[in-house]
């Protein structure tokens, strides 16, 4: 499973109702968009929100989050892959969100969570560490690993 930190910072923003056309232009990719009765979740770039602030004084929001993204396409037959994740990282007392695109799964963290996440992920996956840095010295070797075959690999 090859994996990556996305650059930039990240924010989760709830605003009461739907959402309309400018809360919409927040999202510059990634984003994650979540519409629900009476309620509108954007996770967005940080440096997209303060405009969205402005339009919602009323918004919650939770700043400086990290995202990873699991590059590997996934199937929706696999099954258990993000509990498989989320346990390990839970174990370390990592709090997260997931997001789930058709083909990719990502989960978001505190950045204080940051740099433990890397080394959990590349514990994980030794052969998905982002290529922007070489894999940590204290990464857990004999981590549990999920093994995915191509075409089916979530």
């Amino acid at each position: 499973m090859r994996w990556h930190e996305v650059p930039g910072r990240f924010a989760i923003v709830g605003i009461e109702g739907p959402p309309d056309l400018e809360d919409l232009g927040a999202l510059a990719k990634p984003a994650q968009l979540i519409v629900e009765d009476d309620e509108t979740t954007l996770l967005v770039h940080e440096d997209r929100l303060a405009h969205r602030l402005e339009r919602h004084p009323d918004a919650k929001v939770e700043l400086d989050l990290t995202w990873f993204t699991f590059e590997t396409p996934m199937d929706w037959e696999v099954v258990g892959f993000l509990a498989h994740v989320t346990r390990a990282l839970a174990e370390e007392g990592v709090s997260l969100g997931a997001v789930c695109g058709y083909s990719r799964d990502h989960v978001f963290v505190h950045a204080r969570h940051r740099e433990t996440t890397r080394r959990i992920l590349g514990g994980m996956f030794p052969e998905g560490v982002a290529p922007q840095r070489q894999p940590d010295a204290d990464q857990r070797p004999g981590s549990p690993s999920v093994q995915l075959s191509q075409g089916a690999t979530k």
